[in-house]
């Protein structure tokens, strides 16, 4: 089998997936899963889409009232950074 996957920006691959349903199809498996403890991974090679649809995936999340979407940034203290962006949501929300 051909890879599908292409380098050359703006080219779409024969068996090109429609980001949207996947983002959509994600953010229902997400909201219905046991959210104590459900883990969920995407992978793919670089420059597949995975930072594009997770950033769908999160702005989709942060849109409902019990979802708070964290951004991590590698900083020098990541739990600074977490907890800073948590308390600035949380200020928002109220």
């Amino acid at each position: 089998m051909k890879n599908p996957f292409s380098p050359s920006f703006g080219s779409v691959p024969d068996n090109f997936i429609d980001r949207q349903l996947l983002a959509q199809e994600t953010i229902r498996k997400i909201q219905e899963g046991d959210k104590l403890y459900q883990t969920s991974l995407i992978y793919g090679q670089r420059g597949s889409g995975k930072t594009a649809l997770m950033t769908e995936i999160a702005k989709a999340l942060s849109q409902h009232a019990d979802w708070l979407v964290v951004n991590l940034i590698l900083e020098s203290d990541l739990i600074l950074s977490i907890l800073s962006q948590l308390q600035n949501q949380i200020n928002q929300k109220n």
